[in-house]
């Protein structure tokens, strides 16, 4: 494959679609992460460290390769820009079987944030996948559920922390949750269900490019802050894209939320 220097991606997340496609061009059925980078659904990774790929038994391995064998019928694969690559249904079932609940979940809420009508097709497919007898799918329909309509997130960063904060029973979340002050209404990523505690997400250029624009924003959210504190009382508790893919937010929040449960207890 040859690309102008310009155009040469300079990130893993840009890079990893083009290393994928080169196994596609080998006549490779691209799934599970690889398949989700074609389509530009969300994943933990930028650059996984193997390419997910469904090919004869006798084809020749490759160090970077993770082939699978499972049945593929033809209405679980599709022709998308040359690569042949698994539905994004079957992707997220895919994923779900390899990487557990938390990859699969990431990837299903990219998929209802374009496509709410999708839900229907996830559910067909996994019971299609357990009907031909794919193992390691149990739990799945709990997973599907979670992303059921009318729940939206907007970013990859919301998807991630969703899905850390239904990995476990610890506490349970409410995304979009909206709150009334004098009139106005004001929306939060997260309130954690029967606390005061909301989660805010800050992801890469939420507050403006520019000085001024960051100026302005940042003191705007300080005053919505407030106004959701003074009318309200709640713990507005701020992470970064960091704190998030670390898990580090995940367990602050489980640590705020055990320490409000231990004062009301």
């Amino acid at each position: 494959m040859y690309f102008p220097t310009a155009e040469v991606p300079t990130s893993d997340w840009e890079k990893y679609p083009l290393f994928a496609h080169s196994f596609a061009a080998r006549g490779r059925l691209l799934a599970g992460h690889a398949a989700a980078a074609m389509v530009g659904l969300w994943r933990l990774e930028a650059f996984p460290t193997r390419v997910e790929t469904y090919c004869a038994p006798t084809t020749t391995k490759d160090p970077y390769e993770l082939p699978l064998y499972s049945a593929v019928p033809a209405s679980h694969y599709c022709d998308y820009n040359g690569s042949l690559i698994t539905i994004p249904a079957r992707t997220v079932v895919d994923l779900y079987r390899l990487y557990g609940h938390t990859a699969a979940l990431i990837a299903l809420c990219s998929l209802m944030s374009r496509v709410p009508t999708a839900y229907s097709d996830i559910a067909q497919c996994a019971k299609e996948c357990r009907d031909l007898g794919i193992k390691k799918l149990g739990g799945i329909e709990d997973m599907i559920a979670l992303a059921a309509p009318p729940l939206r997130l907007d970013s990859a960063l919301e998807a991630i922390f969703y899905a850390q904060c239904t990995t476990t029973n610890d506490f349970r979340v409410t995304p979009q949750a909206s709150f009334t002050v004098r009139g106005r209404t004001y929306r939060v990523d997260f309130r954690v269900n029967d606390t005061p505690i909301v989660v805010e997400l800050d992801g890469k250029g939420k507050y403006g490019t520019s000085s001024e624009d960051q100026a302005f924003n940042l003191d705007r959210e300080k005053r919505r802050s407030d106004a959701l504190y003074s009318e309200h009382g709640l713990i507005i508790l701020r992470f970064g894209y960091r704190d998030v893919v670390s898990g580090e937010a995940y367990r602050a929040v489980s640590a705020r939320v055990r320490e409000f449960r231990g004062q009301n207890s």
